[in-house]
């Protein structure tokens, strides 16, 4: 029997497990008390060791959006001239915000379904030489696109002397992610995909190259000044404004839980899934969005073929098989299934995802071998 009625396969929120979902039921604390502090203390150490580094990490009380406007307030002000690569919604979302912000920003376009290649990062950055820092998003959620060479193109930007921004919101806790080694300057981070904990949390690293230029910028926001954060995190251990309490005691359990399964494990279950998913949907004649150097383990983009209204599969799916997939977004919204791979991610899950896919499009006129399909997650996962 599965654990779920409901069964989450979306690119966020994820499956809660019931020992997650039942921490939230722990007594409200008071968050000016050590309770919390050590609460508090707690995540902010597991979040270290899961992202890799010595940096400090506030966690907010804000979804991962919450978390890139915080980044993009706290450390840049207006007039500034900051360079986005743009591959998908969430890049194309973080350009909206750093205007609005009144920052200058320089995009580097790259075609939907691909990262963008080192040379044209190079190129763009000796191009443009009056850049304070770059913005990339490590995993598109929107195209099920991973940015497979961002080492290369953090150790380009900090050759330039640029601050790096990576928002890691879709893959953090499900594939390699190195803030310390990479020399990310801001890493942003989100509790509902990877880390398979309730929305709505985001976190931040944060770099003492980041603290240093932030003390020549004026936050233009309360709410999400990230310095304000910091000096309460170093003075007294606390948030400046009220947590939500229930959350951080689930991303806690979450977070537990990553780290004893362990991050290597983790990772390589991931990477599993993934295959999984790929060879099965190839079998059965579909064809993934992204170029495959390019492919996500945690976001699975299919396109959908034009003969079918991919909403209504969508639909059909979740009320026939309570399986939750997503469309696409923006331009890509009626041409892409979206698929999370991702969290407590597992045999049965991926079975039971695409056996109710198969068979809804087989319905609908396609003549999918199923059996044969399903039989790829099977050879994926035998040991």
């Amino acid at each position: 029997m599965l654990d779920y009625d409901i069964l989450l396969m979306l690119p966020g929120p994820t499956n809660v497990s019931s020992d997650v979902l039942l921490s939230m039921s722990k007594p409200i604390i008071n968050h000016r008390s050590i309770d919390f502090q050590e609460l508090y203390l707690g995540i902010i150490n597991k979040l270290q060791k899961i992202l890799s580094t010595k940096n400090a990490v506030i966690p907010l009380t804000a979804s991962g959006t919450g978390g890139i406007e915080a980044a993009l307030s706290s450390f840049f002000e207006a007039g500034e001239k900051i360079a986005i690569i743009r591959n998908g919604v969430f890049s194309e979302r973080a350009g909206k915000i750093a205007e609005r912000k009144k920052l200058n920003v320089a995009y580097l376009d790259v075609k939907l379904g691909r990262g963008p290649k080192i040379n044209d990062v190079k190129a763009f950055l000796e191009s443009h030489t009056d850049l304070s820092a770059i913005y990339v998003v490590y995993n598109e959620t929107s195209t099920g696109v991973t940015t497979r060479n961002l080492p290369k193109i953090l150790e380009l930007a900090k050759k330039k002397g640029l601050i790096t921004v990576v928002d890691a919101i879709s893959i953090v806790g499900g594939d390699y992610l190195y803030v310390d080694k990479w020399k990310i300057d801001i890493c942003i981070g989100g509790s509902q995909k990877a880390l398979a904990a309730p929305p709505v949390l985001s976190f931040v690293s944060i770099s003492e190259e980041a603290i240093e230029k932030a003390k020549q910028v004026k936050p233009n926001t309360l709410y999400l000044d990230l310095t304000d954060y910091l000096k309460w995190y170093k003075e007294r251990c606390e948030t400046p404004a009220t947590p939500a309490i229930p959350l951080f005691y689930a991303l806690n359990a979450a977070l537990e839980k990553v780290l004893k399964e362990g991050l290597e494990p983790r990772i390589k279950r991931h990477e599993l899934a993934a295959k999984a998913f790929y060879n099965s949907i190839e079998k059965a004649g579909l064809d993934i969005f992204p170029e495959e150097e390019f492919r996500s383990n945690t976001v699975i983009a299919v396109k959908a073929p034009d003969t079918i209204n991919n909403q209504e599969i969508i639909k059909e799916l979740y009320t026939n098989y309570r399986v939750a997939i997503a469309g696409g977004m923006g331009q890509l919204k009626h041409k892409l299934f979206r698929i999370g791979s991702m969290g407590d991610i597992r045999k049965d899950f991926i079975i039971r995802t695409l056996t109710g896919f198969f068979d809804i499009l087989n319905k609908k006129g396609f003549n999918i071998d199923i059996k044969a399909a399903i039989q790829m997650v099977d050879d994926v996962f035998i040991v």
